[in-house]
């Protein structure tokens, strides 16, 4: 008898086991997007090997409407046809916790859901999940959102677990940057902040930070993009600190890359720092057509776009730890900022040409606070939707 109830038992294990694998194995490979616009409407096509179980909802700030398919997983290579269209901005995928995928399609303004069905195999054709989009207002968008929703963080397929940023302290070497009243070098204060800043990172073990430079040290402005580029980075943060005929002019400000500068203050700001070259030799204005081809045909403008959105929130956040100029987001063609598959943001600490701003940034406690303001608005960025980053 013992015997026969124990074997019942180890069968009973085996069955369950045996099940539990089967509902943990994917029953829907999803191989394919693709997009099209007609006259008023925008359609997104998912191709699958099997029919599907799915959900949509919509997020604000910015526009999105994310898609979940349950019991079901992506083909690698998914998004290999898929090009913007219409009211698409781009698209990006991952796997859910739960044994899901989700997609996230980023809109270019506000959009609604105006119909969605599934389709039979056809033909060549798979199984197919079908939505319609239609423009809408930002006030009917908005009260669309899923006000409920908790993001699931999907399992990241190609990135390294902890996300890597890559930190440039401006300047270094024969360049010293601005100089400030007190006659101290910008080199020197933002690669003392920078030290701090990954110091900062790495002990919440999330990040793998990397300083462009260590030591008192010339790089080239590209060889700083280059370094981004070789690490795989995620996240790129050159850090300077501003100086002014106006000795009265102070507060941070944060830039991000853009063809057109917000304002001539913006635009002669990047015409000096990217001038940095000329000290090593390379005189930048002599290849114009290079830097314009950089700035128009590589930086790809959804890298452009989350540089947008990640420097707003770190405006946001950098404000509770330090003083801010007026418009504290601006925009300008910084050469350093060009790589076309990281974010990438400028931050100026502040003026040294002012002498409040000077004591602050020659403060290892104003050095804390403001860079536990930037960790801050970093740990809000990656986990604000896991499956914006790259």
């Amino acid at each position: 008898m013992g015997r026969f109830i124990r074997l019942f038992l180890f069968l009973s294990a085996l069955i369950v086991s045996v099940t539990s694998s089967a509902a943990e194995t994917p029953n829907t490979v999803a191989t394919g997007i693709r997009t099209g616009q007609s006259a008023d409407m925008t359609r997104l096509v998912i191709d699958m090997t099997e029919t599907v179980s799915y959900e949509i909802f919509t997020l604000n700030n910015p526009y999105r409407i994310v898609v979940d398919l349950q019991n079901a997983e992506w083909l690698e290579d998914a998004t290999r046809h898929t090009k913007p269209a219409g009211l698409i901005d781009s698209i990006r995928f991952g796997a859910r916790n739960d044994g899901g995928v989700r997609l996230v399609v980023d809109l270019d303004r506000p959009a609604e859901v105006k119909k969605s069905f599934l389709l039979p195999p056809s033909g060549n054709a798979q199984h197919r999940l079908v939505i319609d989009l239609k423009e809408t207002s930002r006030e009917e968008f908005v009260a669309s959102n899923r006000l409920d929703y908790a993001a699931t963080s999907p399992r990241p397929r190609v990135k390294p677990k902890r996300k890597r940023i890559v930190i440039d302290p401006g300047h270094g070497g024969k360049d010293p940057g601005a100089i400030s009243v007190g006659n101290r070098y910008e080199k020197d204060i933002v690669l003392a902040f920078g030290r701090r800043l990954r110091d900062a990172l790495k002990r919440t073990g999330r990040y793998e930070v990397v300083l462009t430079r260590d030591t008192d040290s010339f790089i080239r402005l590209r060889e700083r993009v280059q370094i981004a580029r070789d690490h795989d980075a995620d996240l790129f943060l050159s850090i300077h600190a501003d100086a002014s005929t106006n000795r009265s002019a102070r507060g941070a400000s944060i830039y991000t890359l853009s063809e057109k500068a917000s304002d001539k203050e913006a635009a002669a700001l990047a015409a000096k720092e990217n001038k940095a070259d000329l000290i090593g030799g390379i005189d930048l204005n002599e290849e114009d057509t290079e830097v314009a081809s950089i700035l128009i045909d590589l930086a790809r403008r959804e890298t452009m776009d989350y540089s947008k959105r990640f420097a707003n929130r770190l405006a946001d956040r950098m404000s509770s730890a330090t003083a801010m100029v007026n418009r504290s987001h601006r925009f300008a063609g910084f050469a350093v900022l060009t790589a076309p598959d990281i974010p990438s943001v400028l931050i100026e600490l502040g003026h040294l040409s002012n002498r409040t701003d000077e004591k602050n940034l020659l403060s290892p406690n104003h050095h804390r606070k403001v860079a536990g303001a930037i960790v801050s608005a970093i740990d809000e960025w990656f986990s604000l939707d896991a499956l914006a980053q790259r």
